[in-house]
């Protein structure tokens, strides 16, 4: 009596050759994958900056002996309001750069409505202030000889950043 073989009784061969092509297709998606999205987080030049650093120290410094700092005051569906002391600028440049995805970065101004009063009527900040999220911000003057730098998680209901 002759037996024939049939595919499932052939279980193994199919499962060891299953292993190298699943390898090779897996490699060539991520040879795909690896050329579509670029990594963000891969500086350019490292010279340009390294450059910049005493640009950065600076104006961090300056903003720490004017004694500046943001504190988020007030939020609703159409407004943010801010109090920054310390400054006579009409308008500041708030900005959010996402930890990990360079697309979602957003910068916002703010401006002065009188007093220690800064606001935005920007849904995308209301938005990224009441969402999840883990975000560097930055504040800078309108001249941009100060700044201050945190790194915050959202959503934010007490939200201060000082020197």
């Amino acid at each position: 009596m002759m037996r024939t073989k049939t595919i499932g009784a052939n279980k193994w061969i199919l499962f060891i050759i299953f292993i190298p092509f699943s390898a090779v297709l897996f490699g060539i998606l991520m040879f795909v994958a690896a050329h579509i999205y670029k990594d963000d987080l891969v500086v350019d030049d490292y010279y340009k900056e390294g450059l910049s650093i005493n640009t950065i120290l600076t104006r961090e410094n300056l903003s720490k002996e004017m004694d500046i700092y943001l504190e988020l005051m007030n939020i609703t569906k159409r407004r943010a309001e801010f109090q920054l002391d310390n400054i006579q600028d009409h308008k500041v440049l708030l900005s959010f750069h996402h930890v990990s995805d360079k697309q979602k970065d957003k910068e916002f101004i703010l401006l002065h409505e009188g007093g220690y009063k800064y606001t935005s009527h920007n849904p995308q900040l209301i938005s990224i202030l009441q969402n999840d999220g883990v975000w560097n911000i930055e504040l800078t003057g309108s001249n941009r000889e100060w700044s201050l730098k945190k790194r915050i998680v959202t959503p934010a209901r007490d939200l201060v950043i000082k020197p």
